[in-house]
């Protein structure tokens, strides 16, 4: 993890001049932040620049980013000056706060899958009764270290099915709300798909 922290402080840059005008990601993001509930309160879980908090921000949502690259922290401060944010692991949120949503935007492609199953576990504690979970991976490729077109530097990348994700969040009490997928063309020219999910926490009868 300690060679993908390093390609991110030092691509930190590139990464939020490439994903600030990305429309099929921040369309997500838009649609997320207009179904939860007025004014929720937001983890963003591997917030990186602050992109996705601006957006909730923007729809009169208070947001809390976490993120392990204090490179994207001190630009997510200076994106979003009434956020809070703080220098964390994704695996390991570490609070007790609760939350009205929670966005994990390609932050598990980082993770081994133990982690993901980890970080899935911990969602129900830190959510509020009904909260809703933001989240978006790749289908695809074998596990491993890649360059990509914002970094010369390798970076982790972990691939999941939709099911095994739906399986996770199914084991923790959540029903799914939302599902859709799209192509993403690589710098090679291949072509990765991307899904986006909403889950939404059940509530105890």
């Amino acid at each position: 993890m300690s060679k993908t922290k390093y390609a991110y402080n030092n691509s930190a840059d590139k990464y939020n001049a490439k994903f600030s005008a990305y429309d099929g990601y921040l369309k997500r993001i838009n649609d997320f932040a207009s179904a939860i509930k007025k004014n929720s309160s937001v983890l963003d879980i591997g917030c990186g620049p602050g992109i996705n908090a601006e957006i909730f921000i923007n729809h009169g949502h208070s947001v809390t980013g976490i993120d392990f690259s204090d490179k994207m922290i001190a630009l997510a401060e200076k994106r979003c000056p009434s956020g809070k944010f703080m220098v964390k692991n994704a695996e390991n949120p570490d609070t007790a706060e609760k939350y009205d949503a929670i966005c994990l935007s390609f932050i598990i492609v980082h993770l081994e899958k133990s982690e993901t199953e980890k970080l899935i576990i911990t969602l129900p504690r830190l959510l509020n009764p009904g909260g809703m979970v933001y989240i978006s991976f790749m289908t695809g490729k074998k596990a491993g270290y890649e360059k990509t077109s914002f970094s010369d530097d390798e970076i982790y990348f972990s691939y999941y099915k939709t099911e095994e994700i739906e399986k996770l969040f199914a084991a923790e009490g959540f029903g799914k709300i939302s599902f859709f997928e799209e192509p993403y063309i690589e710098p090679d020219g291949s072509v990765t798909n991307d899904i986006f999910m909403i889950f939404q926490k059940q509530v105890q009868a």
